[in-house]
């Protein structure tokens, strides 16, 4: 959950150190030996890739660039939901799959659930909505 004015532009940003592929139902982390990740969104975003530097603090420091992934979007109320699935996948075809299964709805209250298809299983995750905001259901 995220705390800002009605409209705001919110942005979470992921910073994966492997190469990424950004499409538009997920975003591809690619690691060593062809295994890859995907960062799924679960609640309406627009995903970007961008870079922002970083200079340590020492006699022979040198500006480099970090590569990062956002997931941007408009808050509709002074409470915003964004929520990501991170999954190792064979391909994107896989994540694609996953994404047309998934859902994050409102349930009995404020309380909220994901559930999605992965492997031929199906997962359901309750949260319960605390003054300290949303907190998995044991």
């Amino acid at each position: 959950e995220v705390k800002s004015s009605t409209g705001a532009d919110i942005e979470a940003r992921f910073h994966p150190g492997v190469p990424m592929e950004i499409t538009e139902k997920a975003t591809m982390l690619h690691g060593k030996k062809g295994k890859s990740m995907a960062i799924i969104p679960l609640t309406e975003s627009n995903m970007k890739s961008g870079r922002h530097a970083y200079l340590p603090v020492r006699a022979d420091a040198k500006l480099s660039w970090i590569p990062y992934m956002s997931s941007l979007t408009k808050s509709e109320s002074e409470t915003s939901l964004i929520a990501h699935l991170v999954l190792p996948v064979n391909d994107l075809k896989e994540a694609e799959t996953i994404k047309a299964s998934a859902s994050c709805t409102l349930v009995a209250g404020n309380n909220r659930s994901i559930s999605f298809s992965y492997n031929g299983k199906k997962y359901n995750y309750y949260f319960d909505q605390t003054t300290e905001g949303l907190v998995l259901k044991k």
